[in-house]
């Protein structure tokens, strides 16, 4: 088409232009280029009839015709983009909009919980106690709410599907009961998805907002994970990293990498393993010394969700492993494995191990509330390690494990049941021991499976997983293992972490298959259910969610068995302990 034809459509129509136009000058009325166009339309000279000889001036305004009303958009975007700079600019000091920006952030350090998360706790423990008796079929009159266990429900990672299957096994325990009684609920990857959404329901109802805060619902946990690689020590900003070298700083006895579980709550974001802590609403802030010294508002809970769910940010590691997960069997499969392990050998242990840490995907910059956080004597520098980095950069948890065990055995939770739903790529893979293991050696307790049942032979049988929707595990105190596998295969030195010190029961419910609920359907091998598919159709979405409703009642019998020996336990205990208090006063 040539430029004395072609007339640049701003618009489908005249009606679509002004209402584009009045939403543009409603959203930028105190900068609006809403008279922009029409100005800069006027300067552009129709051809219809145009003499067919003219000077200079007017073969400057055809050549430059087809390039003008681009440019127009352009500055209309410059303008917005200045606009919304400037609103935003405004509005975040504004302590009507942000009442958290007249605040200064201050860091906590500890391992107890804090002081609203106890609250809640309390609060919670009352209002739980009738429907816990309800749901294990006992009288409420026999249940004293000091005595009710903590029950802690974790989502897997595992893309959509653990999104889609977290909300199918959470919507059937709302129906069943079980939901009332959970203290705590926490996801890994996808199931923040999930918990995302049903708690920010709100729909502008201070109303049901206020009713998260009276212990009408379970807390919400996030995780995410900070990689500590000990030859990565901050330095200076001229120098950001040391030489590798393990016998310096304060990794002095760490060889191996590990992750660090932050965890977010509507309360605090922090990390027991450094046991400090920062108000969610001060998190993101610049920090020094302990406190901000840029009074921000509180980040969206979407930029927290990215953090929660940075899959791709991991480090190669992550990425090695899918691909050997998923190597054909045979020569090609087994070709590519010792050419790895020369690889490997090669470069040495060390060598290797920088290698499969790096991140080629940069993680999110976040302003670390560590920096600077000792303020050092005279003549004296500040550790080394992470109070010298100005940034921390977290990523998804399931880089580390596919389920949100770690925070739910934070020492001061004591909790007493954990359901761990698994919809993660390790399902029918005979690994979750190993990742039970991976924790638990961390935390200082051991889980042993109460039954070692294995799914029937016959893969026709409608039975074949019977008994193996919900797995229960008995965690006991232990010693601390000198290593421990990772996610990986690897057998790394035990990263550090609190002490678990109290028995715990886990129940493990896998997504498995479920032939009653829907006939040929593997959520682990279909392909559109694959950890990586975005896409799904309703029609696919109701599958999934049928098999979640089918797995949980087929182990909701042995759910309400294991909370009724929690309880019981935990009667027996503080009925012991008080026993023995009236005999020392005796």
């Amino acid at each position: 088409m040539s430029a004395l034809t072609y007339g640049f459509r701003r618009s489908e129509t005249t009606y679509q232009l002004q209402y584009e136009q009045d939403i543009y000058d409603q959203q930028h009325s105190e900068h609006s280029a809403g008279d922009l166009g029409p100005k800069f339309d006027k300067m552009v000279v129709s051809d219809e009839h145009e003499p067919e000889h003219q000077g200079f001036r007017a073969k400057i305004k055809g050549m430059v015709k087809d390039a003008f009303p681009e440019a127009i958009q352009d500055l209309k975007i410059m303008g917005g983009m200045t606009a919304l700079e400037t609103r935003v600019k405004r509005e975040m000091h504004d302590p009507h909009l942000f009442p958290e920006v007249e605040k200064v952030a201050h860091v906590r350090r500890g391992l107890e919980l804090c002081v609203e998360e106890q609250a809640f706790i309390a609060t919670r423990k009352v209002r739980a106690r009738d429907k816990f008796a309800r749901y294990i079929g006992v009288k409420p009159e026999d249940v004293d709410a000091r005595d009710v266990p903590t029950v802690s429900f974790g989502g897997s990672g595992g893309g959509f599907r653990a999104m889609i299957g977290c909300l199918g096994y959470c919507r059937q325990m709302q129906h069943a009961g079980l939901w009332d009684c959970l203290t705590y609920v926490s996801g890994v990857s996808g199931s923040c998805w999930s918990l995302a959404a049903y708690y920010t329901f709100g729909h502008a109802s201070f109303d049901k907002v206020i009713a998260h805060y009276n212990g009408a619902e379970p807390l919400p946990i996030f995780t995410a994970i900070r990689h500590e690689r000990p030859w990565k020590d901050w330095k200076d900003k001229e120098h950001p990293f040391e030489e590798p070298d393990h016998g310096e700083g304060d990794h002095k006895e760490a060889d191996d990498a590990w992750f660090q579980w932050y965890e977010m709550t509507p309360y605090e974001v922090g990390c027991d393993e450094t046991q400090a802590w920062v108000p969610t609403w001060g998190f993101g802030r610049p920090f020094d010394e302990g406190k901000s010294t840029m009074q921000l508002p509180e980040q969206s809970l979407a930029l927290l969700l990215g953090l929660c769910t940075s899959a791709p940010a991991g480090p190669l590691t992550s990425y090695i492993g899918t691909i050997s997960r998923n190597l054909p069997t045979g020569f090609l499969g087994n070709s590519i494995h010792s050419l790895a392990s020369r690889v490997a050998k090669f470069w040495g242990k060390q060598g290797t191990e920088e290698f499969q840490e790096h991140h080629p995907l940069h993680a999110c910059n976040e302003h670390n509330f560590m920096y600077h956080y000792t303020h050092p004597e005279p003549g004296q520098a500040r550790p080394p390690g992470l109070e010298n980095s100005p940034r921390i950069h977290l990523i998804d948890s399931g880089m580390d494990n596919n389920c949100p065990t770690y925070v739910l055995l934070h020492p001061s939770r004591q909790a007493d049941v954990i359901i761990n739903m698994d919809a993660s790529s390790d399902v029918q893979k005979d690994t979750f021991q190993e990742r039970v293991d991976q924790i638990g050696g961390r935390r200082v307790i051991k889980f042993t499976r109460r039954h070692d049942i294995k799914p029937g032979p016959d893969l026709e049988d409608p039975d074949r997983f019977k008994d193996l929707y919900a797995q229960v595990y008995d965690g006991v105190p232990c010693e601390r293992p000198e290593t421990v596998v990772d996610s990986y295969g690897r057998t790394v030195k035990t990263p550090p972490a609190p002490a678990y010190t109290r028995e715990c029961t886990m129940v493990y419910m896998p997504l498995l298959p479920n032939e009653k609920a829907v006939p040929d359907y593997d959520p682990s091998t279909a392909k559109f259910s694959g950890s990586y598919n975005l896409v799904w159709t309703p029609e696919q979405v109701e599958m999934l969610v049928k098999v979640c409703i089918g797995n949980f009642e087929a182990g909701e019998g042995t759910l309400k068995e294991v909370m009724r020996a929690a309880w019981q336990r935990k009667k027996a205990e503080r009925e012991r302990v008080g026993l023995g208090a009236d005999a020392a006063e005796a």
